[in-house]
């Protein structure tokens, strides 16, 4: 279940950070979880929103259909977002989030992690209050508090 994964310190002025449960993407190995694939659609949407991404064509600003599944855009958005981080990610990760298990593994961070430090950065308030967005359905809400 999409959870609230806090910190023992602060890191990178964030003493939490909205995580996944299970792996989420357009990789048949992911799990894919409703609740899941709802927190991330709602991440990114509020991380385009809040920080305009200039080199995305305007025709792929459609806002997320936040209805629990996984889809197209959701995985070009997963798969653009991964490259544009310069990521050293197999084209096979690269389609994937992760659950975070503290901020980052090696010198890497997690994306769910740096899509939580975008939105906190650019947005704050949106950011602190995921569980009660306007796209936040029940069953997530209930998860993330």
């Amino acid at each position: 279940m999409a959870a609230r994964l806090n910190f023992n310190r602060p890191i990178d002025g964030m003493n939490f950070i909205w995580n996944v449960s299970q792996h989420v993407g357009d990789n048949t190995s992911c799990a894919n979880r409703p609740t899941d694939v709802d927190l991330v659609k709602i991440l990114i949407g509020e991380c385009i929103r809040a920080r305009p991404i200039n080199w995305v064509n305007h025709t792929l600003r459609t806002p997320l259909l936040v209805n629990g599944e996984m889809d197209m855009t959701l995985a070009y958005w997963i798969r653009a977002l991964s490259a544009n981080e310069n990521s050293p990610l197999t084209a096979i990760e690269s389609g994937i989030i992760s659950p975070a298990r503290g901020a980052g593994y090696g010198r890497n961070y997690w994306t769910i992690f740096k899509l939580n430090y975008v939105l906190h950065q650019n947005a704050p308030n949106v950011w602190q209050n995921i569980p009660n967005h306007r796209n936040t359905k029940p069953a997530l809400r209930n998860e993330l508090q």
